[in-house]
């Protein structure tokens, strides 16, 4: 499964991105709120974030909801 990509521009100051990752659960959390699991983590580049993305869903069944970079 091909994800969309983000443009990241030129990231000159380091090798890695410290990016922001937020997923559905499918399980409210309290009330009619969708439950959502957020994780900030650093990739080596996309392809390692496209990656590490796909493997969640693949293994929890969790859907990709927001992508942010942190610079």
């Amino acid at each position: 499964m091909r994800l969309g990509r983000v443009v990241l521009g030129n990231n000159i100051k380091t090798n890695t991105m410290k990016v922001t990752l937020q997923f559905e659960t499918g399980k409210p959390r309290f009330g009619r709120h969708k439950g959502l699991w957020t994780l900030t983590k650093e990739f080596k580049d996309e392809k390692h974030m496209d990656n590490f993305i796909s493997y969640i869903i693949r293994t929890k069944g969790y859907m990709l909801d927001e992508v942010y970079i942190n610079e």
